[in-house]
């Protein structure tokens, strides 16, 4: 199966989301799957890394992702408890601030990289463009 809206976190390591079935049980080396319209919501918020020419290295970072919570092998699946309660694998904003803090200033500036990176790639297409144009126009002359 194709796997659309794929967004990498870990472009080396090959981590992920995804849409991909929910099969109900960890089937993934490590992507996260998800439903379509939940992945397509997450790849147009999230920027995407951009790499160097070739792709085998990265020029900026794209959105941070932190993915919370583990999987209980052999234990009751954390979705099933949703049936019950559905705030039963929510998270505290006060939990989720003490897990983000001492990433934030990393996060941060990758982030000024990013805008960085993406500014100086538009400016140079910018530049290009008008060389392209006029090279173009002596062609049809």
């Amino acid at each position: 199966m194709e796997t659309s809206y794929n967004f990498n976190i870990h472009n080396i390591g090959g981590i992920g989301w995804h849409e991909y079935t929910l099969p109900g049980y960890p089937a993934s080396h490590s992507c996260l799957r998800l439903l379509r319209k939940d992945a397509q919501w997450l790849y147009s918020y999230a920027d995407t890394w951009i790499l160097a020419p070739g792709g085998a290295t990265t020029k900026a970072r794209g959105t941070a992702v932190m993915v919370f919570g583990d999987y209980n092998w052999g234990g009751r699946k954390p979705w099933r408890k949703l049936l019950n309660d559905p705030n039963a694998n929510n998270i505290s904003v006060e939990e989720l601030t003490k897990l983000l803090e001492p990433d934030v200033p990393k996060m941060l500036k990758e982030q000024s990289n990013r805008e960085r990176v993406a500014d100086s790639i538009k400016t140079a297409k910018a530049m290009a463009a008008p060389v392209q144009e006029r090279s173009g126009d002596s062609l049809s002359n």
